[in-house]
Formats: structure tokens, C-alpha cells, sequence
């Protein structure tokens, strides 16, 4: 998020990307950390949900970090969540099957 290539990218294919700001980032990196220690509070969940209710005018959220979907996911989020896990497990089935378009469920435990 901080050095903005992958909101260029995205913006050069028509898609508006809004970056939470300096604050909020640096509370989803305290965040962060707690789930490396695997450590999943219910402020997480708060803070996460209350980002989705603050940018309810969006169309989808996209989990820059994979570990954020242990918090928000499509179970719990009023918005729709783009998960870099799922994509990045599509995208190696597609790329191993040779290009074949296949659909992936993942099984989660969160």
C-alpha cells in the first residue's frame, strides 16, 4: 500500500483505488503483527469492520495482506472481499492445468 504500485496497476485498468490512510495503516500493521503471533482479538475484527462501515461506498475490499482474511472475509463482511490467498491458488491451478479456467473453493477454517 505504502509505495502505491499495485493501486497504479489497478488504476490503469479504469479501477479507483482508495488507500486507507497513514493511521488506520499503521493500526492494521499492529494488527499484523498480533496475527503473526496468531493472535486474533476481537478489536481486529472491530477495527476491520468498522473500515468496511467507513468505506461502505466502495465496491470491494482487497486484502493487501493474505493474513487479513483470518479477520474479514466473506462471512463477515457487508462488502465484497477480494482475497489475494484465493487468487494466487487460481492463478497457480490455472498456470499447472496450462491454462485451463478452473473454479477453486477453498477450504478455510476462518
Amino acid at each position: 500500500m505504502e509505495d502505491g504500485f499495485f493501486a497504479r496497476e489497478l488504476e490503469q485498468e479504469g479501477i479507483s483505488v482508495i488507500v486507507p490512510d497513514k493511521i488506520e495503516r499503521e493500526e492494521m500493521q499492529q494488527i499484523y503483527s498480533q496475527l503473526m503471533r496468531d493472535v486474533i482479538s476481537e478489536y481486529a475484527k472491530k477495527y476491520f469492520k468498522s473500515l468496511v462501515e467507513k468505506y461502505k461506498n466502495l465496491d470491494a475490499v482487497i486484502l493487501g495482506c493474505s493474513e487479513f482474511a483470518l479477520i474479514l472475509n466473506s462471512n463477515n463482511s457487508s462488502m465484497s472481499i477480494i482475497d489475494p490467498i484465493y487468487l494466487q491458488c487460481s492463478a497457480a491451478v490455472e498456470h499447472a492445468l496450462d491454462g485451463v479456467s478452473v473454479d477453486l473453493i477453498l477450504a478455510t477454517n476462518y
